[in-house]
């Protein structure tokens, strides 16, 4: 069994996932914003119910940015302690001379 793990394409992973989580939150609030913006020109109670029901939506939205957010962290811990180790692995080679 043979495991490789390049820890900079992880970290850039990481990178790259909080990036994508950043893009999803802006665009969450940019639509709550347009939807307050709304009120303006759309009135009565089915704006309402529109509202009201994407406000139901709010919680699992910033849910879903939370667990985003918590896997690119995760992604950068593991590049964090895969290069760690590959260099105590390279000082304790440099031991056996």
């Amino acid at each position: 069994m043979k495991i490789s793990v390049d820890y900079s394409e992880v970290y850039q992973a990481s990178v790259y996932v909080k990036n994508k989580a950043d893009s999803y939150n802006d665009l969450i609030q940019n639509l709550y914003k347009r939807v307050e913006q709304m009120q303006s020109i759309w009135q009565g109670v089915d704006h309402l119910a529109f509202q009201n029901q994407l406000e139901e939506f709010r919680p699992s939205l910033n849910e879903m940015y939370q667990v985003i957010l918590e896997y690119s962290h995760v992604l950068k811990q593991t590049a964090s302690v895969y290069e760690k180790l590959q260099q105590d692995r390279v000082q304790q080679a440099k031991l056996l001379l």
